[in-house]
């Protein structure tokens, strides 16, 4: 094959190369061209989760580059480009999510809100928080839950949202903050002491929560649930110091009638005579 001065040609190149320059022919002085490895393009395609860049967006041939992946996520794979071929292997893979105490991390970048012992799981876009303290609870553990009482353990101060409270006393508040509030007559750790009872003159006092009807110098004594009133004024009885003297003449008179005793003008109680007060 000859070629005459001034002339050129192109050569076809073999799949996977690029011709670069053409034969030419100047007065006797030949130049060849060359055929090389192919680059490739679109290099820099998009990743899910991270970034194409270092990656040029034409690599050469026989070159290899590794996308920057987010935060929280780790790349796997390279991208390499072989006589025009490229090959992509590259993947943003989820790391697994670490527990932060900053309210605001959501575990997009692997770093999640979780507290109160809770235990973190899952990988960065899908973390959670399980097994929380008791006494906590919601999506981080960051929730107090509700105050809940215990009759049995008088060591429960609810710190773990558990409260020593009995039967007398209703719990109210949240995890590490719970009470448990009395009912009237009622005291002590758990609201089981019965308190000293007082006194009252309202007649619908029965005691049951501390304040006992005594009236007519009575003394009032006891515990809730079992209040007394001893020490009545004179000519004073029943449980309350309530009966009168012409109450007891009336019960007197009524007690002989019932039993067929004679009944005297006057009864006589503890020994003193109610005047003016006529059995009937």
């Amino acid at each position: 094959m000859w070629m005459a001065s001034g002339g050129s040609c192109s050569p076809n190149c073999n799949d996977g190369y690029t011709l670069n320059g053409d034969w030419t022919c100047n007065n006797g002085a030949l130049t060849t061209a060359t055929c090389e490895p192919s680059p490739c393009d679109e290099a820099a395609l998009p990743i899910t989760n991270g970034a194409a860049s270092p990656c040029p967006s034409t690599m050469t041939s026989g070159d290899e580059c590794f996308p920057t992946c987010d935060a929280g996520y780790t790349l796997s794979g390279s991208r390499s480009c072989l006589r025009g071929t490229l090959t992509d292997t590259t993947e943003c893979q989820a790391d697994p999510c670490t527990a932060s105490s900053t309210p605001g991390d959501d575990g997009s970048d692997g770093t999640f809100y979780c507290v109160n012992g809770g235990t973190i799981g899952g990988t960065t876009g899908s973390c959670t928080c399980t097994d929380c303290n008791p006494g906590y609870e919601s999506t981080s553990c960051q929730m107090a839950s509700a105050c809940t009482a215990n009759p049995l353990d008088s060591t429960k101060d609810g710190s773990d949202g558990s409260i020593h409270c009995g039967e007398h006393g209703s719990v109210d508040g949240v995890t590490g903050s719970c009470t448990c509030t009395c009912d009237l007559g009622w005291e002590g750790n758990g609201c089981e002491t019965a308190g000293a009872c007082s006194a009252s003159d309202d007649s619908a006092k029965d005691g049951g929560d501390g304040i006992f009807y005594c009236i007519n110098g009575g003394t009032v004594g006891g515990i809730t649930d079992a209040c007394t009133c001893t020490s009545c004024d004179t000519a004073y009885g029943g449980a309350s110091c309530h009966v009168g003297p012409c109450d007891m003449e009336k019960a007197c008179y009524d007690f002989n009638v019932r039993n067929g005793m004679t009944t005297p003008e006057k009864c006589a109680w503890m020994a003193y005579e109610a005047p003016g007060c006529e059995a009937k």
